[in-house]
């Protein structure tokens, strides 16, 4: 009996010391912008959210190390626009209390072009990768 009395304390323990789970309960990837395929802009992209207990992103934060989306921020700007509107579920959150998540979102161009207009195609490898792929559009003469 005190076998499992010891037991149920250490499970005990060890749910109360699992920090809160934050899961996704409403996004919307809009694609590949077409600008941005355009100008061939592409590269990674570290977004952080800061979480309100509620699920609501409250903040959101772009940083990348590429030098040609850090001079033109095109993808930057659409990936915080998108990513307010977002929605998270957080289990076993305090209440009043806020939570970061970072995801990394991967923007590819491939192929040898394609003169039709591509929004691409979006993969989720959660809970922190978001890869974004079009093909490449056709040279301009």
């Amino acid at each position: 009996m005190k076998a499992i009395s010891w037991i149920l304390v250490l499970l005990g323990s060890l749910v109360a010391q699992e920090s809160p789970k934050i899961t996704a309960k409403h996004i919307d990837v809009s694609g590949y912008p077409a600008v941005a395929r355009q100008a061939q802009l592409q590269g990674t992209i570290s977004m952080r959210l800061t979480i309100s207990s509620t699920g609501e992103v409250t903040d959101a934060t772009a940083n990348t190390n590429s030098p040609l989306l850090v001079q033109h921020p095109l993808l930057q700007h659409e990936l915080l626009r998108m990513t307010r509107r977002w929605t998270f579920q957080c289990l076993g959150c305090r209440t009043s209390e806020v939570y970061e998540h970072t995801l990394i979102f991967v923007y590819k161009l491939e192929g040898k072009g394609n003169p039709n207009p591509d929004r691409g195609t979006v993969s989720f490898d959660l809970p922190n990768t978001v890869t974004i792929r079009a093909s490449k559009p056709m040279p301009q003469p």
